[in-house]
């Protein structure tokens, strides 16, 4: 940067005295008044603006310089409007867009400073009164929240029929602009940040992690957090960037880090498990956080059993109705006559029942295909009606009329006979799917037990197919592929099994800790085992609970010690030793101090020895409630949380841990609706913002 003189420069303003101010100027920056300016300036975002001196070529009144780009050696001005009362919007707006960083810690500054206001003000009896509405400020909350919820455009509140049709309700109320707008944006989410970081201060948690690239051909990455918070399980948007660079292991190992310590979260502490695909990126990711943190990485478990799937429709006994069966599906659904058709036979079989449409197959949802399948068997006997139909009408007709196109590409009945087989096969894995994907309840747990239905529903086929060959040339395909990834017998092993690509293979061991510490599927769990895994299995978990409980007793302890330093040093030198007493304990060491920690030590591990033993023999609770939903364990630990306090804070840890990443594919899913064809532009940092508020709307606080 060229160096800068500091000048007095004398002005004569319209009064009797004289003041004296002084300038920065330099070669190359424009020249700025540095002070008596600021006297009536309370908003902080003025301290990182300068007016532009007089001297200045071109000036111009109301015109400021700022001094984030001037201390990079570039001149930026900002003109603001005429007169004395300025608005800073343009200032911050220019922050915004060009300095991020300063401009979230000018988010911060002004809350804190609201807060303080409110801190500072004095109680009275209007204080018990309920508060008089601000409809200005009312507005502005709804406002902001409808266009984040509903996905509306920035700019939709300058449409002039948008604004008459508000301006017939009230004509008090100020429709925002599009940078008021984001402003007040950035001023909840950095509000919603705070709760987010009162919530999961010293929590342990798990993160689902995953990448998509949007509408516009731009990288994003997304991570949800799950942690167990009174007793319920919660899951939070933590970030949506835009990645810059590549997607290489070691480049996304280095974004999560850094994203994790934004929010000034232990990971090495407080981060249980990374659950994601098996793409070899996320794998490598995986790998790199273990070494570097001892983080347990899952595969996602539909993801797995999705991959085993389809084996079965790239069969070659399978690809053919397949083949039929989605050229029919995209005539039908592309031509309205036959749509009408189809519709017509239903109404014949069913009356009085909405007809259904068929289901097209979307590659990048996963079960597409099994979906389409399952709605094509549902709908059998009016496609079947449908052809007999075409061809009654052909034969009846006085012409010589070639096939139909509708006729040529209806189904037989031995392509109806494949896809029923193909429905009942994957029909368990596709419950599985549901089963495991949800994120609002504890599922890690019902992993293992998953796992071995599955097992046993491929076994089944197998010999259920014995008399058709080709049919069962396809379950041994899915055969095959299951237990290549997941083991060919349930059995537990505290170490990761890898194979070729140094891919993981087996269950994992969260998936066995989950099962035993969620009170529906711990004697279920037990039976799948031999007695050498179970107790290989519960000394591990005794193993982690001493380890646990050892390390909150060193936290709580240096938290102690932390807050008593400062007395100790103030009267430490009348504490210390003098003369002969100072002779005595020269050489030797007291050991007292050590012995008790020994001996505490000793008496928690023989408790938490007892407390195993006593949750060892509990009954637990059953898998479903009476109305046929699944219990929730959660409740049960609320219950009995006290009884078992050291086996509560281990369950608290691994029950949280998502056996999918469905939850960071919900984002990418919700991100589809706001970086679509019409909106392909949007910046990274707003297209962040909203999908933060969007998909924690349930903390934003929409009423302040």
């Amino acid at each position: 940067m060229p160096s800068a003189n500091i000048v007095s420069v004398t002005s004569s303003p319209t009064t009797e005295s004289t003041t004296t101010v002084e300038v920065e100027t330099t070669d190359q920056l424009l020249p700025i008044q540095i002070s008596g300016w600021r006297a009536r300036k309370t908003n902080p975002v003025w301290k990182y603006f300068a007016p532009l001196h007089a001297s200045a070529q071109d000036y111009k009144c109301n015109t400021f310089v700022c001094l984030m780009c001037r201390n990079q050696g570039v001149n930026y001005t900002v003109k603001l409007g005429n007169g004395t009362s300025l608005s800073p919007t343009g200032l911050k707006n220019h922050l915004r867009s060009n300095h991020r960083e300063d401009y979230d810690q000018l988010i911060r500054i002004q809350i804190d400073g609201e807060k303080g206001k409110e801190e500072l003000t004095k109680p009275s009896i209007m204080g018990h009164l309920q508060p008089k509405t601000d409809i200005k400020v009312e507005f502005k909350n709804r406002y902001c929240r409808w266009i984040v919820e509903d996905n509306q455009k920035f700019n939709i509140g300058a449409s002039e029929n948008f604004r008459r049709m508000i301006g017939t309700f009230s004509s008090r109320v100020t429709i925002p602009n599009r940078n008021e707008l984001l402003s007040h944006l950035d001023e909840k989410k950095e509000c919603t940040v705070q709760v987010i970081k009162d919530m999961i201060l010293d929590k342990t948690f798990s993160i689902t992690v995953d990448h998509w690239t949007s509408m516009a051909n731009e990288n994003y990455g997304a991570i949800t957090l799950h942690f167990i918070y009174q007793f319920e399980l919660r899951t939070i948007i933590l970030s949506f960037m835009k990645h810059q660079g590549g997607c290489s292991g070691e480049e996304l190992a280095n974004q999560l880090y850094t994203s994790l310590n934004s929010w000034g979260l232990d990971v090495k502490n407080n981060l249980v498990a990374i659950v994601s695909d098996s793409c070899s990126n996320m794998n490598k990711l995986g790998m790199i956080a273990c070494h570097d943190h001892d983080v347990q990485h899952h595969y996602c478990a539909d993801h797995i059993l999705h991959l085993t799937a389809l084996k079965a429709f790239a069969s070659d006994t399978c690809i053919e109705p397949l083949k039929a069966l989605k050229a029919l599906v995209n005539f039908i659904n592309s031509s309205p006559q036959s749509n009408a058709k189809l519709a017509d036979c239903q109404k014949k079989i069913s009356p009085g029942k909405r007809p259904l449409k068929m289901l097209n197959e979307v590659k990048t949802r996963w079960w597409s295909t099994y979906t389409m399948i399952q709605r094509a068997m549902r709908l059998q006997q009016a496609l079947m009606m449908m052809k007999r139909n075409e061809v009654v009408t052909r034969q009846q007709s006085r012409r010589q009329l070639p096939l139909s196109k509708l006729e040529q590409l209806c189904l037989e009945e031995h392509d109806f006979d494949t896809l029923g087989f193909l429905e009942e096969l994957l029909a368990p894995f596709a419950d599985a799917q549901r089963c495991l994907e949800g994120e609002k309840y504890v599922n890690i747990s019902l992993v293992v037990l998953v796992i071995k239905k599955l097992q046993s529903a491929l076994i089944g086929a197998y010999a259920a197919s014995e008399h058709e060959p080709q049919l069962q040339r396809v379950v041994e395909d899915m055969m095959n592929d299951f237990n290549e990834r997941w083991g060919e017998e349930i059995t537990y092993s505290s170490d990761v099994a890898r194979v070729s690509g140094n891919r993981q293979k087996g269950i994992p061991k969260y998936a066995y800790w989950g099962a035993l510490l969620d009170p529906r599927t711990k004697k279920q769990t037990l039976a799948l085992l031999d007695a050498d895994e179970r107790r290989q299995l519960w000394s591990d978990i005794q193993d982690e609970l001493i380890t646990v409980a050892v390390r909150q007793t060193e936290v709580e302890l240096n938290h102690n010690n932390n807050n008593n330093t400062n007395n100790i040093n103030n009267h430490d030198q009348q504490r210390r030793p003098k003369g002969a007493a100072t002779f005595l304990t020269t050489g030797y060491s007291d050991d007292s101090n050590q012995s008790e920690e020994e001996n505490d030590n000793m008496t928690l591990i023989a408790d938490i020895g007892l407390e195993v033993a006593m949750y060892k023999a509990d009954k637990g609770c059953l898998m479903h409630n009476e109305n046929g939903n699944y219990f929730d364990p959660l409740e049960w630990w609320q219950n009995n949380c006290s009884k078992f306090p050291n086996v509560w804070k281990l369950a608290e840890r691994i029950l949280s841990i998502p056996a999918t990443s469905a939850p960071a594919e919900r984002v990418f899913s919700a991100a589809a609706n706001i970086i679509d064809k019409k909106r392909a532009r949007i910046t990274a940092d707003n297209a962040e913002i909203l999908m933060f508020l969007r998909g924690n709307k349930s903390l934003v606080n929409w009423n302040a």
